[in-house]
């Protein structure tokens, strides 16, 4: 399960097909819960969720063979949405990636991996998401390779049983609450939000007059 018209996800498609003789894909876009006829997909040996926002019927995930992971783009403390942007508004030291089993409930499956990388000063949400799209396939590539040898799972199971996740999965509402500005804010407070926010279509705005006003 990858995502659309992205080189980190058409990367790792390739990488996998070096491992594996039948690779199949479901190349999904940016829409959270997006509607897919899994029953089209069901029984596979393996099932990897990397870079996408689809969520699993329990059906899908209990017909695989083997084993469902997911690569989710952040650390255990922040399971669901917007992890990046909850590392700069707690002035976190460290982002990265866990690698985790799939369970019926969001980023809630027992960690395998958890890939750090360290955060620098002022960072901002889009530098986090750069580094973690390379760490994400690295710590891919790094799983793909040694998955079948039973002795480095178990291992690396047992090295990593500390990691636990934080809390339930965070709502992409949660972040939303943090774009919208009050026209009391702090210069610091500001700048800080804008840091962790202004992406994509999830940019900080205010509202006056009944009008949005958002960064371009």
């Amino acid at each position: 399960m990858e995502k659309k018209n992205d080189l980190q996800s058409l990367e790792a498609i390739k990488f996998l097909k070096k491992y594996y003789k039948k690779v199949d894909t479901i190349l999904n876009g940016n829409i959270i819960g997006e509607v897919i006829n899994y029953k089209k997909y069901k029984g596979y040996d393996l099932v990897f969720s990397f870079k996408t926002k689809l969520i699993f019927p329990e059906y899908f995930l209990k017909s695989t063979k083997k084993y469902n992971i997911n690569f989710h783009p952040s650390l255990p403390k922040y399971p669901g949405s917007g992890g990046g942007g909850w590392s700069i508004l707690n002035n976190d030291k460290f982002s990265g990636t866990t690698v985790h089993f799939i369970n019926k409930k969001i980023d809630n499956g027992k960690i395998i991996l958890v890939k750090k990388f360290k955060l620098k000063k002022n960072i901002n949400i889009r530098n986090i998401i750069e580094k973690n799209n390379q760490n994400q396939l690295k710590t891919f590539k790094y799983v793909i390779k040694n998955l079948f040898n039973k002795d480095w799972l178990k291992n690396l199971l047992n090295k990593n049983k500390r990691f636990k996740w934080k809390s339930k999965a965070i709502k992409i509402a949660e972040i939303n609450k943090i774009r919208k500005i009050d026209k009391n804010i702090s210069k610091k407070k500001l700048l800080k939000i804008i840091r962790a926010t202004n992406y994509s279509t999830f940019k900080p705005y205010i509202e006056l007059h009944g009008h949005k006003f958002s960064l371009d």
